[in-house]
C-alpha cells in the first residue's frame, strides 16, 4: 500500500536501491505493486538520453525508427550497462547488427547523422555503398569471411563496417564517437547466440529490451562461456581473451570448460530454449513500432517469431574446448537425408548439417 500512495520520486529512490532483478521480482507481490513499479521501469530503462552520447539530444526516436525500418538491432557491452542501469561505458563503442537487406539504408542515414565511413585496414573500398554494394559478391568470393565458428553454433557469415562521428554533438565530448555497423547473413537476433559467452546476449531493438540469461547476467553475475579461443576453432570476432579480464573486473564470474561443473544449473540453461520464452526478460518500450505506425510496410525483424536454440552444457555432453556450453540450432532431420538412412541404416550428412558426427547427433537419432 506505501508503493501506491507515496510520490512517484518516492518510490523510484526506493526502487533505485534494489538490484535489478528484485525490482522485477516485485511485479509478482501484487497489483497495486505491479503498477508503481511499472512506472519506475518505464522511467528508468529508457533510451530518451542513453544514446545522446551516439547521436545527439532528442534522437532516441529516429534510432528506434531506423532500427525497425531496417530490422536491426543494438547488441554488446553498451546493451548490458543499459540493464544495468549504468550509463554507456566511455570506452565503448556501439555496436549495431543489421540484416544485408537493411545495410545500406542504416549506413546512408548513418552519413545523413554526421557520421564518416572509415574502411578497415587496406580496404581499397572507401566509399560506404561500394563496400556495401560489394558485401554478397565477396561472401560469395569467400573474401573477409570469417573464420569458421564451432561446430554446434548458428553459422552466419558477417563483416564489419566501421563509422566515426567527429561533430560537435555534445559540449562535454572527449573523442570522436565510434560505431560498427555489423552486417549479417539473416536475423541478427541469431547472431548474438555466436557470442563469447552469455553476458553480452543481450539486445536493443526499436520496441524492447531483451536478456536471452538474464538469472546469470543481471542476478548472479555469471557469464557462461560459449566460444572457444581461436586456437580451438573460435572465430576471430569477439573471441579475444581481453573481454575476460574486462568483465572480471566488472564484478562477474567467468566459467568455462575448464573449471568445475556448476551443479545446480539455473534453469535458463535448460536444453531447450527460444528467445521471448519465459526466461528471458523483456523491457518494452511501449511504442508502435514504425511499420505499424506509418502503415503500408513490412516488419523485417519479425520479433513475435521467436528464435528456438539448444543448449548443451559440459554436464550433458561434449562441448568446445575451453567452453562451458555450446549454443546451437535445435536438432532437426530435415538437415538428413532420410533415403539414405532407410536404405543403407547409416547417416548421410548433408553441407549444411552444422553437428558433424557429435555425440549428441549420436544419442539423438539411437545409433
Amino acid at each position: 500500500m506505501f508503493l501506491y500512495t507515496v510520490d512517484r520520486s518516492c518510490i523510484n529512490s526506493i526502487l533505485g536501491l534494489l538490484p535489478v532483478y528484485q525490482v522485477f521480482r516485485m511485479y509478482r507481490v501484487s497489483v497495486r505493486v505491479s503498477v508503481a513499479v511499472h512506472h519506475y521501469v518505464r522511467t528508468t530503462w529508457t533510451l530518451d538520453t542513453f544514446l545522446d552520447r551516439w547521436f545527439g539530444p532528442d534522437s532516441s526516436e529516429d534510432v528506434m525508427d531506423k532500427l525497425d525500418e531496417c530490422g536491426a538491432i543494438i547488441s554488446g557491452s553498451t546493451v548490458l550497462q543499459f540493464l544495468s542501469r549504468l550509463p554507456p561505458n566511455p570506452e565503448s563503442d556501439l555496436d549495431i547488427f543489421v540484416p544485408l537487406t537493411g545495410l545500406l539504408e542504416f549506413g546512408r542515414w548513418l552519413q545523413r547523422t554526421g557520421y564518416t565511413y572509415r574502411p578497415r585496414g587496406t580496404s581499397p573500398m572507401t566509399f560506404f555503398d561500394v563496400a556495401a554494394l560489394t558485401v554478397p559478391a565477396r561472401w560469395s568470393a569467400g573474401k573477409h569471411a570469417p573464420v569458421t565458428f564451432d561446430p554446434l553454433s548458428f553459422v552466419q557469415p558477417f563483416e564489419v563496417f566501421d563509422f566515426v562521428d567527429e561533430t560537435e554533438r555534445r559540449l562535454d565530448r572527449t573523442r570522436s564517437e565510434r560505431l560498427q555497423l555489423v552486417v549479417i547473413l539473416g536475423d541478427p537476433r541469431k547472431h548474438i547466440l555466436t557470442f563469447h559467452s552469455t553476458v553480452v546476449m543481450n539486445y536493443i531493438s526499436g520496441s524492447k529490451a531483451v536478456s536471452i540469461f538474464p538469472i546469470s547476467t543481471v542476478d548472479a553475475q555469471v557469464s557462461w562461456v560459449c566460444r572457444g579461443p581461436p586456437s580451438v576453432g573460435g572465430a576471430v570476432y569477439g573471441a579475444h581473451p581481453s573481454w575476460r579480464e574486462k568483465y572480471k573486473a566488472r564484478g562477474y564470474s567467468v566459467v568455462d570448460g575448464y573449471g568445475p561443473e556448476m551443479t545446480p544449473e539455473p534453469n535458463e540453461l535448460k536444453l531447450q530454449r527460444s528467445i521471448g520464452d519465459t526466461y528471458t526478460w523483456t523491457i518494452d518500450f511501449e511504442r508502435a513500432p514504425v511499420f505499424a505506425r506509418r502503415g503500408g510496410l513490412s516488419d523485417p525483424v519479425k520479433e513475435r517469431d521467436k528464435v528456438a536454440f539448444e543448449i548443451i552444457t559440459t554436464s550433458r555432453g561434449p562441448v568446445t574446448s575451453g567452453c562451458y556450453m555450446n549454443i546451437s540450432p535445435p536438432f532437426t532431420t530435415s538437415f538428413v537425408d532420410e533415403s539414405t538412412f532407410a536404405i543403407t541404416g547409416t547417416f548421410a550428412y548433408l553441407d549444411t548439417w552444422p553437428y558433424g558426427g557429435t555425440f549428441e547427433t549420436i544419442a539423438a537419432f539411437g545409433v
